[in-house]
Protein backbone atom coordinates (compact mmCIF):
# COMPACT_ATOMS: atom_id res chain seq x y z
CA UNK A 1 0.00 0.00 0.00
CA UNK A 2 0.92 3.64 0.14
CA UNK A 3 1.78 6.17 -2.48
CA UNK A 4 4.91 5.97 -4.60
CA UNK A 5 4.83 9.50 -5.98
CA UNK A 6 3.91 12.74 -4.30
CA UNK A 7 4.95 16.37 -4.26
CA UNK A 8 6.05 18.56 -1.38
CA UNK A 9 5.77 22.25 -2.21
CA UNK A 10 7.77 24.99 -0.59
CA UNK A 11 10.90 23.29 0.74
CA UNK A 12 12.98 26.29 1.81
CA UNK A 13 15.62 24.95 4.17
CA UNK A 14 18.62 22.67 3.59
CA UNK A 15 17.35 20.22 6.23
CA UNK A 16 14.05 19.89 4.33
CA UNK A 17 16.00 19.11 1.15
CA UNK A 18 17.99 16.49 3.06
CA UNK A 19 14.82 14.94 4.47
CA UNK A 20 13.28 14.60 1.01
CA UNK A 21 16.43 13.03 -0.41
CA UNK A 22 16.88 10.69 2.56
CA UNK A 23 13.51 9.19 1.65
CA UNK A 24 14.55 8.66 -1.97
CA UNK A 25 12.99 11.85 -3.25
CA UNK A 26 14.15 14.47 -5.69
CA UNK A 27 14.07 18.22 -5.29
CA UNK A 28 12.91 20.27 -8.26
CA UNK A 29 13.10 24.00 -8.79
CA UNK A 30 10.37 25.67 -10.88
CA UNK A 31 11.85 28.81 -12.44
CA UNK A 32 9.77 31.59 -13.96
CA UNK A 33 12.23 33.75 -15.95
CA UNK A 34 11.64 37.47 -15.60
CA UNK A 35 9.45 37.16 -12.51
CA UNK A 36 10.58 39.74 -10.01
CA UNK A 37 9.45 39.14 -6.48
CA UNK A 38 9.63 41.66 -3.66
CA UNK A 39 12.48 41.30 -1.19
CA UNK A 40 11.86 38.02 0.56
CA UNK A 41 12.55 36.72 4.03
CA UNK A 42 15.95 35.05 4.49
CA UNK A 43 14.25 31.62 4.46
CA UNK A 44 13.28 32.27 0.83
CA UNK A 45 16.97 32.48 -0.14
CA UNK A 46 18.42 29.44 1.64
CA UNK A 47 17.87 27.04 -1.27
CA UNK A 48 18.80 27.80 -4.88
CA UNK A 49 18.41 26.00 -8.21
CA UNK A 50 21.94 24.65 -7.79
CA UNK A 51 20.76 22.74 -4.69
CA UNK A 52 18.07 20.94 -6.67
CA UNK A 53 18.05 17.77 -8.74
CA UNK A 54 16.01 19.20 -11.59
CA UNK A 55 15.14 22.67 -12.84
CA UNK A 56 11.92 23.16 -14.79
CA UNK A 57 11.50 26.39 -16.73
CA UNK A 58 8.02 27.89 -16.47
CA UNK A 59 7.97 30.41 -19.31
CA UNK A 60 4.62 29.72 -20.92
CA UNK A 61 1.10 28.58 -20.24
CA UNK A 62 -0.04 26.24 -17.48
CA UNK A 63 -0.38 23.54 -20.14
CA UNK A 64 3.24 24.06 -21.20
CA UNK A 65 4.34 23.90 -17.55
CA UNK A 66 2.41 20.66 -17.08
CA UNK A 67 4.04 19.18 -20.20
CA UNK A 68 7.51 20.30 -19.04
CA UNK A 69 7.03 18.78 -15.59
CA UNK A 70 5.82 15.50 -17.07
CA UNK A 71 8.76 15.38 -19.51
CA UNK A 72 11.29 15.93 -16.71
CA UNK A 73 9.50 13.38 -14.52
CA UNK A 74 9.51 10.76 -17.29
CA UNK A 75 13.24 11.37 -17.86
CA UNK A 76 14.04 11.23 -14.14
CA UNK A 77 12.26 7.92 -13.52
CA UNK A 78 13.03 6.37 -16.88
CA UNK A 79 9.46 6.20 -18.19
CA UNK A 80 9.11 6.05 -21.99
Amino acid sequence: GGHRHFAVCGARFPNEISAIRSRGGQVWWIDRPGLRLPAAHQSERMVSPEDCDQVVINDGSIDLLRASVMAVWRDSVGVE
